[in-house]
């Protein structure tokens, strides 16, 4: 069920202007800097809203810098 979709598909729509904002400032981030945990709502596939607790590190997928 999962597959095919994106994070922006449990991302509540009135939480994503705060969602986009987080992204911008972890890509200014330092690689391998470890950020605090952070709790957000997520949406369910039903459609339900749950608090996840997530964390978060910028890396390089390539192994370069």
């Amino acid at each position: 069920e999962l597959l095919g979709k994106t994070i922006f598909d449990f991302v509540n729509p009135i939480q994503m202007p705060l969602i986009q904002e987080g992204m911008q400032f972890i890509a200014m981030t330092p690689l391998n800097t470890a950020l605090p945990s952070i709790e957000e709502k997520f949406l369910r596939l039903d459609g339900t809203e749950v608090e996840v607790e997530i964390k978060v590190m910028p890396m390089s997928l390539f192994g370069c810098e």
